[in-house]
């Protein structure tokens, strides 16, 4: 039998933590979850390559933000992307979003990091 894809699941709302993971689960994947960025991190670092999707939102008061864990998914699991959600998709999207492999759409592009001549001339 092969293995399911495990999804780490990250988000610090008790109910729709619950709920995504009860999606998902039906949608045929094998789900841990996380509260807190923290204990998402240290769950990366200990499964390493056991995680092979990561689902996270805006993580709010937390240490470590949504971008971390992202980055850090990424060396564990380099051919594969997180999907960092913008807060409002609803569980059913987002399992869609993984069996498409896509993306959650961006609200709007992010900003080009400023340069430090960029900066010194605007001074």
């Amino acid at each position: 039998m092969a293995r399911r894809e495990r999804v780490l699941v990250v988000e610090g709302d008790r109910m729709r933590r619950e709920l995504l993971v009860a999606v998902l689960e039906a949608a045929g994947y094998s789900v841990a979850a996380a509260t807190s960025g923290e204990e998402a991190f240290s769950r990366l670092r200990a499964e390493r390559r056991g995680i092979d999707r990561l689902v996270t939102g805006p993580l709010t008061g937390a240490h470590i933000c949504a971008a971390v864990l992202a980055d850090a998914f990424r060396e564990c699991q380099p051919r594969r992307e997180a999907l960092v959600l913008r807060g409002g998709e609803g569980p059913a999207e987002v399992a869609a979003l993984l069996q498409r492999g896509m993306a959650a759409p961006a609200s709007a592009p992010a900003p080009a990091p400023a340069r430090g001549d960029d900066l010194r001339a605007a001074a």
